[in-house]
């Protein structure tokens, strides 16, 4: 059993904030999307989220996110795996893709 479990916490994800900003400059016209992670909102430590989160710094750090071209300024949204891709002999996941998942207004509190 996990410590957060041994607790009775609730794995709420990783939950981040979107910041969406457009501007030009002489040469080109910028979209800027950031998500940045609220700690306070997050998971403090599951076997998942850890994962998730040690994924995002080193070798998945370059892997495509699914929506995040959809995401709206100042709403907030939970990083999770999608599209699942396991080995037909051995049933293990051998790749996957993040996606964003908005989250509801009546859990943002």
């Amino acid at each position: 059993m996990e410590l957060k479990e041994a607790l009775g916490n609730k794995c709420n994800g990783l939950i981040y904030r979107a910041k969406v900003n457009h501007y030009a400059t002489d040469d080109e016209i910028v979209l800027e999307i950031r998500l940045r992670k609220l700690k306070k909102k997050s998971c403090q430590g599951c076997e998942k989220c850890d994962w998730l989160q040690k994924g995002l710094g080193g070798i998945c750090k370059d892997w495509p996110v699914e929506e995040i071209c959809d995401v709206e300024h100042g709403k907030l949204y939970t990083l999770d795996f999608c599209n699942e891709w396991r080995n037909w002999e051995t049933g293990k996941v051998e790749d996957w893709d993040f996606c964003l998942k908005k989250v509801r207004e009546d859990e943002q509190n």
